[in-house]
């Protein structure tokens, strides 16, 4: 009897926990597109996937439209420039290096997967809050980052170029940005 009482409060003390912890979003990447701007120097990453289960298998088809990071990096100069992405574990690292001492320009965003929340230059922003960033960082300046949250269903990347040029209307280096061929 004391044991089946013991094992009823163990239970109920450990079921909460794991109902809260499956409760809490993890999403699982499924596609990485990162593509050269041209207009200022830049990339835009293009990040889908779908929500996950507990054990990171993929709910639903894997194209949602997860994230986009649009970096520009106007100032660097030289030849320089190297982009990498490591979207493995529950954090997904994006990072931007663009041109040559004294003029190179590094930039970088995190998502963690888990806590569903973006950080760039030490601030965190609620990816619930907006899916779109722009970062922009010159050569010795602290990055400027803008969260936007596009329309529902726009996920091709020109679409949310336009998108981010008329919500940062006022921004040079935006309006300067192009997906077309350099």
């Amino acid at each position: 009897m004391i044991r089946l009482l013991l094992a009823t409060a163990l239970i109920v003390l450990v079921l909460p926990s794991c109902t809260s912890m499956s409760a809490r979003p993890h999403f699982a990447i499924t596609g990485l597109k990162t593509s050269p701007l041209s207009g200022v120097e830049g990339v835009m990453v293009s990040v889908e996937g779908e929500k996950a289960s507990s054990t990171g298998q993929v709910r639903g088809s894997g194209k949602r439209s997860l994230l986009t990071l649009i970096f520009m990096t106007p100032g660097a100069t030289g030849n320089g420039s190297e982009s990498s992405t490591d979207s493995g574990g529950l954090v997904a690292k994006f990072r931007l290096s663009n041109g040559l001492p004294p003029n190179k320009v590094d930039a970088a965003a995190e998502w963690d997967k888990k806590a569903d929340v973006v950080a760039i230059e030490g601030k965190k922003y609620d990816r619930a809050n907006g899916t779109l960033f722009v970062i922009v960082k010159s050569p010795g300046s602290a990055a400027k980052v803008w969260q936007l949250n596009p329309p529902e269903g726009i996920t091709e990347e020109k679409k949310l170029l336009v998108y981010a040029k008329e919500e940062l209307k006022d921004n040079s280096a935006v309006q300067s940005a192009s997906l077309d061929a350099k």
